[in-house]
């Protein structure tokens, strides 16, 4: 009964769009994880030995061009950030319009196709999480 009631209110599209976006990233989380293991020689020795298929077909597509890969998950990233900078703006939610990527800063700096700023991405897990929270759908 209490989902009903939370999706007919105007935040059910923020809500849908949260959950999908956390799948998103838990799937990009994983395979950064994944490919950050498949470094080491023995993972790719275990990996090799019991799964040889999967090996090579990892290796050749997805390990050699990580980048691109993780290219489709930063441009996600980047609309909806671009689409949640044009809400704050139109319902006036800061002070000034350019406020919004500094609030969010680990938004913006998750989008960075770097190394280092690829694991910011767990505290966009962080905010949805909160969002949730504040809007009573987890405990």
């Amino acid at each position: 009964m209490r989902i009903r009631e939370i999706l007919k209110k105007r935040e059910s599209k923020v809500i849908i769009v949260d959950l999908l976006m956390m799948l998103i990233l838990l799937v990009n989380l994983n395979l950064i994880l994944f490919d950050w293991l498949f470094i080491s020689k023995t993972v790719q020795n275990l990996l090799a030995h019991y799964t040889p298929v999967f090996y090579e077909w990892y290796k050749l597509n997805i390990h050699q061009d990580f980048l691109r890969v993780d290219l489709y998950f930063v441009a996600i990233f980047v609309s909806e950030l671009l689409v949640r900078w044009g809400i704050a703006i139109k319902r006036r939610s800061y002070h000034r319009w350019f406020f919004y990527p500094f609030v969010n800063w680990y938004d913006t700096l998750g989008c960075l196709p770097v190394g280092s700023f690829r694991f910011l991405r767990v505290l966009r897990v962080v905010a949805i999480i909160v969002r949730l929270h504040k809007l009573e759908i987890i405990d």
